[in-house]
């Protein structure tokens, strides 16, 4: 079973707000048929000049991330689940015969949950949060100074890693509990607010805290993000950040991502905008040369990995390819002969952690594969809407429904971040992972069925 099963069925959505210019408004009482139709064809001008649409990314930001009707902040919910109302309550993995049983239990729970999506470090609390910790303990003493522990976490969904983290130093390196701080940052208020009643409930406020406001960590040049790095740095981190931990558990799978294809008449990559037709609702996706210094600086990273592969792999992918069913519903499928989606809002995010947190450590999990997306091309997302129970319900595209109304995930190359990281890092499977740092045992059934390493074969670590 893939990860992504056990892992979120979440699907990201957002109300559409449209980035084009409105019409003006004309006064027909005070104007002849003949000056309104001029208006009219001037306005239609003036809309058709000025809606060339956005950046793939930017539409995706809008999707996953705006204050009032991205996934992730729709209607003051969260799109991410919790067992039990307790966020200590665990699955009774040592009373489990065996991984049938372990695969009905967790159906239960899915069907308990409204318009949500588990994470693994949910699904294995305590215990994935416990390797973690393991892994951070490990580290910090390898340091010759005993500074003071300082990590910051990326994304942290209903708090569940922060609380079991902390609650594993307590009990364990109490020292090193009490001298260490620990900073949450999350595009969501809805999840930090989450977090932050989880933090409270097991008492861990001297050692937490969190961004006033929300931080998108993909956002560069802009006043408001730049505010908030400094309130982390300076305030929470204490003016220092060299050896601090930034943690990312499913965020690189939601950051925005650009596409591009290569046209077979030209034999030149074109980079991807989404505008909607006209004054129509229908959103489409169109392609102009490259223009974004940042797309092409990715995509070269990209073809770099790429070119690196031994040639079973894309003779592989070209199989992959022929037998995947498409429907083909538009003059760009006719044309496209490669399409590539660019993890640029990783490597926007890797710059933000190298400019204002200089001298941090990542640790990063996510998928390194999604096989079942319908979308074409490569590193393509999932695009699924959540309903009751847990149930996943996958898209055929990104701009198919509202915008905001279904969960966008891409898959990651762990060589291309790697690549992007300036190869400071190395990258691991999750099962050699938690062999490693987890508790031996720790989510066996009685059969010895290991769902914490059988279920992630489809997902990775990232460690620098």
């Amino acid at each position: 079973m893939l990860m992504r099963v056990s892992k979120r069925t979440r699907h990201l959505t957002k109300n559409f707000m449209a980035a084009h210019s409105r019409r003006r408004t004309q006064n027909v009482t005070t104007t002849t048929r003949k000056e309104n139709n001029a208006k009219r064809k001037a306005t239609l001008g003036e809309f058709n000049e000025t809606n060339r649409g956005e950046l793939l990314r930017d539409y995706l930001r809008r999707c996953l991330y705006d204050k009032s009707i991205g996934y992730f902040n729709q209607k003051g919910s969260s799109p991410i689940g919790k067992i039990g109302d307790d966020s200590g309550e665990a699955l009774p993995f040592h009373s489990m015969a065996d991984k049938e049983e372990y695969l009905e239990t967790l159906a239960k729970k899915w069907r308990q949950l409204g318009k949500q999506w588990l994470t693994p470090v949910e699904i294995f609390k305590p215990h994935y949060a416990n390797a973690i910790a393991r892994y951070l303990i490990q580290e910090q003493k390898k340091r010759k100074h005993s500074a003071a522990l300082k990590v910051i976490e990326l994304g942290g969904g209903a708090g569940t890693a922060a609380v079991g983290i902390l609650n594993y130093f307590r009990a364990n390196e109490p020292e090193m509990y009490e001298s260490m701080k620990y900073c949450s940052v999350d595009v969501s208020e809805v999840s930090l607010s989450m977090q932050q009643d989880a933090i409270l409930k097991h008492g861990h406020e001297n050692v937490w805290r969190r961004t006033r406001k929300p931080v998108d960590v993909t956002m560069q040049k802009c006043k408001k993000a730049e505010e908030s790095w400094r309130e982390i740095v300076q305030i929470h981190m204490e003016g220092s950040t060299e050896n601090c931990f930034v943690l990312g558990f499913e965020i690189l799978d939601n950051l925005v991502h650009d596409k591009v294809i290569m046209s077979v008449k030209t034999g030149n990559w074109m980079q991807a905008r989404v505008k909607r037709e006209r004054e129509g609702k229908d959103r489409v996706e169109f392609y102009e040369p490259i223009a974004d210094e940042e797309i092409k600086r990715v995509l070269d990273k990209v073809v770099e990995v790429r070119k690196s592969l031994p040639f079973w792999t894309h003779l592989n992918d070209a199989v992959k390819r022929m037998f995947k069913k498409r429907e083909v519903n538009s003059t760009a499928d006719l044309t496209r002969n490669q399409t590539i989606y660019l993890p640029t809002g990783c490597s926007f995010a890797l710059q933000n952690l190298r400019k204002f947190v200089p001298g941090h450590r990542l640790v990063l999990a996510d998928f390194d594969a999604l096989p079942e997306a319908k979308m074409d091309g490569l590193n393509a997302p999932v695009v699924a809407s959540q309903g009751l129970g847990g149930k996943t319900y996958d898209r055929n595209s990104y701009l198919e429904g509202d915008v905001g109304s279904a969960d966008i995930f891409f898959p990651t190359c762990f060589d291309t971040l790697k690549l992007i990281d300036e190869n400071k890092g190395t990258h691991l499977t999750t099962k050699q992972f938690m062999e490693k740092y987890a508790e031996r045992g720790a989510c066996e059934t009685n059969t010895g069925y290991n769902p914490l390493h059988n279920d992630f074969s489809n997902t990775r670590f990232y460690l620098s």
